[in-house]
This record gives C-alpha cells, structure tokens and sequence, in this order.
C-alpha cells in the first residue's frame, strides 16, 4: 500500500489522519467563527494526484487526497446554509524557491507556490455570492497530473 514501498499501518494511518481527519476536524472546531464571519471561506489543499487518471503509485496518499475532495464536497451541502464557501484546490508539484527559479529549473513541470497563494487570495477575496468549489492546478508540461 503506497506504491512499491511498504509502509507501516502506523505511517498510512497518519497520512489518512492529516490529509483527512485533520480537515474535518479543525473545519469543526473553526465552525462557530467561521458562521460569525461576513465573507467565510474554507479552502482544503488536496493535490492532482487525487484527481484521478495518472500514473501515481501511492496507494495511501492518493486515496487521501480523493477523500479530501470528497470531504470538500460533502462540507459545502453541510454548511452551505451559513452561506460558507468551500473550495478544494488540486495543484501539482509545487515548489518553493519563487516563480522564477521554479520556472527556470523544472521548466514547466512544477507550480510556484506563489501561484497557490495568488488563488487563495483571490478565493478569500470573491464575493459570499461566488461559489469555487474545486481548482485542478497541473503544471503546465506535468504529463502525469
């Protein structure tokens, strides 16, 4: 499970447990604020791999970012009526050294994470009227997302 590594049942239930749990969990704890809020927004980063239809061989991981996209789904029915956004954003490879290195050395194949910020920025910036509720971000030349 994960590819061909195998990993320990204590190692795949702790990337369950943060890729997944943790959103329903702190998205709970975080409710009572998030209703008081005029504009409230809830953006969950899951990842092209759990997209589906790629080549990616970890088991685990994936099938945590598929269960994130669909915790985003079923948060948005639930809390819709606090009128509460939730976007599930699906990036690629992201990488941290800025845009221009990331462009530079990965040519394509990988995402600024300055890019990410830009979206969340503008998500948290929309009107309550606007509803996001998914963002698949593949980097331009990554044949694989």
């Amino acid at each position: 499970m994960g590819g061909e590594r195998k990993f320990d049942p204590k190692d795949i239930e702790s990337i369950i447990y943060v890729n997944t749990t943790s959103a329903i969990l702190c998205t709970q704890a975080l409710l009572p604020n998030l209703k008081k809020s005029k504009n409230a927004k809830v953006i969950l980063i899951g990842s092209s791999d759990g997209i589906g239809n790629n080549e990616t061989k970890q088991v685990t991981y994936v099938a945590s970012k598929f269960g994130l996209r669909g915790i985003g789904n079923s948060l948005r029915e639930n809390i819709r009526k606090y009128e509460i956004g939730v976007t599930c954003m699906n990036p690629s490879i992201p990488f941290e050294e800025g845009s221009e290195k990331t462009l530079s050395t990965y040519k394509g194949t990988r995402i600024p994470v300055q890019d990410i910020v830009s979206l969340v920025k503008t998500i948290t910036h929309l009107s309550k009227a606007f509803c996001v509720k998914e963002i698949n971000m593949p980097a331009m030349l990554d044949t694989n997302a």
